[in-house]
């Protein structure tokens, strides 16, 4: 399964005194979402040199969902057991429990993400109402879709576009950001095989996030959408230590080589 990069955290406000670790995540976190990774890469990399414990699992829990959207799914996991075993607050251990979970839908592993699935369903049952809360249980969400496509299962509420235009969403989102609601739409649209939800995603979605959903549509028949989801990638920058790797990888041959790889009903993996 494909993967998809989705920050954890909210991008926390700007503060007098930030120390530089947190300075150089604040950058990693913008870069990732403009599709730049390899600055970002480098970015978190300089962060976990003088990081907190306390930021250095927030920093993880980035990087290791910047590897599953490049389906590097054993570096994902390696990164969120860290950001886990360094987790502070509620927020940022169901954020990697989330993570933990997505890593086994990528593996194809149902049995493990079903299990990961439940602790990170406790983990989040037990979060407050602030915005980081929010944003989890916006991810949870996707990762319970995922499962559900995999199992056969009924999937959770996920926003989905009505027909004059506007969105139904659950009401977590107001935690999110356009890019939550894109990434959303998205998984709304696979679960419903609906093309009115992915067109909305596709008119929100920042490059990091649209050759996903365009290759959604393309799965959904839509003739020009593997050529608008190859010109997208062409935006993404990934990180060169990871080049080969992700070179390698059957989504990344779709998008460069433009050959099918068939229809397929799963979304791409969350968080």
């Amino acid at each position: 399964m494909t993967a998809v990069v989705g920050e954890p955290f909210a991008l926390p406000e700007w503060g007098p005194t930030e120390d530089q670790a947190t300075i150089e995540y604040r950058a990693g976190y913008l870069a990732a979402r403009h599709g730049r990774y390899d600055q970002a890469d480098g970015a978190w990399s300089r962060a976990l040199v003088s990081a907190s414990p306390a930021l250095a699992a927030v920093v993880y829990a980035a990087r290791g969902s910047a590897a599953r959207q490049f389906g590097l799914h054993a570096r994902a996991e390696a990164d969120d057991e860290r950001a886990l075993s360094l987790a502070e607050d509620g927020p940022t251990a169901a954020a990697a429990l989330i993570g933990l979970a997505a890593d086994r839908v990528g593996h194809g592993d149902l049995t493990g993400a079903s299990a990961r699935l439940v602790a990170a369903v406790a983990a989040v049952a037990g979060l407050g109402d602030a915005l980081a809360d929010d944003r989890q249980r916006i991810r949870l969400a996707w990762v319970r879709a995922e499962v559900a496509l995999m199992s056969g299962a009924s999937p959770p509420r996920l926003p989905v576009a009505r027909g004059d235009g506007t969105v139904d969403r659950p009401a977590e989102y107001r935690a999110g950001t356009r890019y939550h609601e894109a990434k959303g739409l998205l998984f709304g649209g696979v679960v419903r095989r609906d093309a009115a939800s992915l067109a909305a995603a596709a008119d929100r979605a920042p490059a990091s996030l649209l050759w996903a959903v365009e290759l959604a549509r393309s799965d959904l028949g839509d003739p020009g959408a593997l050529a608008r989801a190859a010109a997208a990638w062409g935006q993404v920058v990934v990180p060169a230590r990871l080049r080969g790797e992700v070179a390698a990888t059957a989504t990344t041959q779709r998008l460069t080589q433009g050959r099918s790889l068939g229809s397929s009903s799963r979304a791409p993996s969350a968080p």
